[in-house]
This record gives structure tokens, sequence and C-alpha cells, in this order.
């Protein structure tokens, strides 16, 4: 296991993570406040179930270091030691850009 992925699995929170990312990966996040960094989003409005949204603390994206970028970073803290898989996945079902739908919309205009 390389030094960072071992440093990720220890992160516990958004302030360890930003350090791990400043340290490890000489990114550019050290001057900035959280709510300049990152994005948070409501669990409510990822179309979770009542008992689930009590489970979520708190669901983070970092923003984007530059134009365009592809990827995300999201960092994602519930309250218990286990969120259930079913949760974690509606949350990253809501966050992904659906691709495939901006095709389709894409074909019918034609």
């Amino acid at each position: 296991m390389t030094a960072l992925a071992h440093r990720l699995r220890e992160v516990r929170n958004f302030r360890e993570l930003r350090a791990c990312l400043e340290e490890e990966l000489d990114w550019p996040l050290n001057d900035a406040s959280e709510e300049e960094v990152s994005f948070e989003y409501d669990p409510a409005e990822l179309g979770l179930r009542e008992e689930h949204i009590a489970k979520v603390k708190s669901i983070l994206q970092l923003r984007p270091l530059q134009h365009g970028q592809p990827w995300g970073i999201f960092y994602v803290e519930f309250d218990r030691r286990r969120l259930p898989v079913v949760v974690m996945r509606r949350i990253l079902g809501q966050l992904v850009v659906k691709k495939r739908t901006a095709a389709g919309k894409a074909k019918a205009a034609e």
C-alpha cells in the first residue's frame, strides 16, 4: 500500500482530508476556507429516505482545481461506523453526471 493510500485510510474528517491532499499531492488549498474549497450538499436533496438522512452528517465536494476537470472528490461523513451500501449508492448516483441522459436528450433534439 502506498503512503498516500495509507494516509487516506486514516482520514477521519474534512480538515484531515484537506491536509492530506495539500501535503501528499501539493494541492493549493492551504489559505482557503472550507466554504471556498468545497460545495456542501443537503442529504434531503439527494432523494434519501428520512431514516437515512438522519445517518448522514455532511456531504462535501471539493471544488475543481481547474476549469473542465472531469473528476471530483467527495467527502461523505455519516453518523455510524458503517453506512448501508444502498444509501452510499443512492448518494453517489445523485452526484455523478449523467452522460447517458444528456446524450439521449441531444439525439431527441435532432
